[in-house]
């Protein structure tokens, strides 16, 4: 355990919180089936790390307790950092969002030639996004060298520029960022990091009927032992 902040840590954070003041609202979410998105198309997948830390866990929990009021209900997601939103996964691309099974495994081949070596990843406290607080995760060279690896093979289905984080829930509603980070008053500071040593990435899918689903696991890639 780290109780010394990563280079840059306390500046990120602040700038991450300062972005989120000046919104007027969060980004409302609707748990409801997203049919204009998805067009019939069963699940979307996402190369990712997952996250099973105990003291992630009490954090997640935490925060999850604090902003309930402001969170939409049953949000089942594991914790996971994304690192690259692979689209929707098919035998023969057909629409725009598609991804062949044919390119996500020559991605996993990819990574476990060409991906960086194992590392440790640092994950701080509470911040926000527009539609979703989050976990702070420390920004490591090792996560856009995998993105790199993966962009070569296909685009990514992505709108916003990518900043790697933990999703804590979903906002329920539109609301004044100032009451949420009052909710949040003592949680802001996470003592120690936790760290997590990450040997592995995988690609996984969710349901696309409901934003709040579980993710499944559909192939694990061991990083190279460079």
């Amino acid at each position: 355990m780290a109780c010394r902040p990563w280079p840059g840590k306390r500046v990120e954070a602040e700038a991450a919180w300062q972005r989120f003041l000046a919104l007027k609202r969060t980004q409302a979410n609707a748990a409801r089936d997203f049919v204009a998105w998805h067009r019939g198309r069963p699940r979307f997948g996402v190369w990712a790390i997952e996250v099973d830390h105990l003291q992630v866990r009490n954090r997640l929990r935490r925060g999850r307790a604090a902003l309930a009021p402001f969170l939409l209900s049953g949000y089942r997601r594991q914790p996971h950092v994304t690192l690259f939103a692979s689209g929707f996964p098919c035998d023969e691309p057909t629409r725009s969002g598609d991804v062949s099974w044919a390119t996500v495994c020559a991605q996993a081949d990819r990574i476990a030639r060409d991906g960086p070596a194992p590392f440790t990843l640092r994950i701080g406290g509470i911040i926000s996004l527009a539609g979703a607080p989050c976990l702070q995760v420390q920004p490591e060279p090792a996560l856009f060298r995998l993105r790199d690896v993966l962009l070569a093979l296909g685009p990514e289905d992505r709108t916003v520029p990518y900043e790697p984080h933990l999703t804590l829930g979903l906002y329920a509603a539109a609301y004044a960022p100032q009451r949420v980070r009052r909710q949040l008053r003592g949680l802001h500071s996470s003592g120690c990091d936790a760290e997590i040593r990450v040997s592995a990435v995988s690609f996984l899918t969710f349901d696309t009927a409901t934003i709040l689903g579980p993710l499944r696991p559909e192939l694990r890639v061991s990083l190279p032992d460079l």
